[in-house]
């Protein structure tokens, strides 16, 4: 049986139809296997890339963790330094205690070294008072009879201890006046002068002085004068010495040396 020629044309134009869809997949597989061949090379080569960085990143956290473990036991070595420093520093301040103790010590001999010092300058100024006792008076502008015997003063003081009005202390430093004098005043008039010396006159030289010197007038019923003598004055003294409430006589630093 033959096939029509019309037939026969339409077989051939879907043989060649699908020959051509055929060639068609054929060149888009091909793009289509290229594509894909490129994006595996692609993610191969990231791939290559990352592992790469992983690499490196592995070897710096390697060298990071090397540094760490030397920085701990270098931490490590600076701790037991730090223990032994700790340690010295202990044994320092346990020294620095002892020291402090001694000097605590040598403060309290320093002070007590002071008032003794100050008792001997003390008893030289007084000495220095009693050997120039004439030239004192004179310069008060009054004329020396005597200097009045302990036993005298110590009649007075005991006069003093019997009023009511004046404290045991009072008169107990009373009877140890430095120097009470029978003295001529200006007018040739008897009277008294109360001396106290200090190597350096306070406010209470200048007051044990004031007060002898009241004590006096009431007991003897005559003038009585106040004296400071020193080779030092306090800023306080010397404004009381500049009012006039007491005479002053400048010990000079000579007075004082030992025959």
């Amino acid at each position: 049986m033959v096939t029509p020629p019309d037939k026969t044309e339409q077989v051939l134009q879907a043989i060649n139809h699908l020959r051509q869809s055929l060639e068609n997949f054929q060149v888009n597989s091909d793009r289509a296997d290229k594509k894909r061949d490129a994006k595996i090379d692609a993610i191969g080569n990231d791939i290559g890339a990352l592992r790469a960085q992983v690499d490196s990143q592995g070897r710096q956290i390697n060298v990071l963790g090397d540094r760490i473990t030397d920085l701990t036991s270098r931490m490590d070595g600076f701790d037991r330094r730090m223990d032994g420093f700790g340690r010295r520093m202990d044994g320092f301040e346990h020294r620095m205690d002892g020291f402090e103790h001694r000097m605590d010590g040598f403060d309290r001999k320093l002070d007590g070294i002071r008032d003794d010092i100050g008792l001997i300058k003390g008893g030289h100024a007084r000495n220095a008072m009693r050997q120039n006792l004439a030239r004192i008076v004179d310069q008060f502008g009054f004329k020396l009879i005597s200097p009045v015997p302990q036993e005298g003063v110590i009649v007075w003081s005991t006069a003093v201890a019997a009023d009511n009005g004046s404290s045991p202390g009072e008169a107990e430093s009373f009877g140890n006046a430095d120097m009470i004098a029978n003295v001529l005043d200006s007018e040739g008039k008897p009277s008294y002068l109360a001396l106290e010396a200090s190597y350096t006159v306070a406010n209470n030289d200048i007051r044990r002085a004031a007060r002898n010197a009241a004590y006096l007038k009431t007991l003897t019923g005559l003038d009585a004068y106040a004296g400071v003598a020193g080779v030092q004055v306090l800023p306080e003294a010397q404004a009381r010495i500049d009012d006039g409430q007491v005479s002053f006589y400048q010990i000079q630093a000579r007075e004082l040396q030992s025959e």
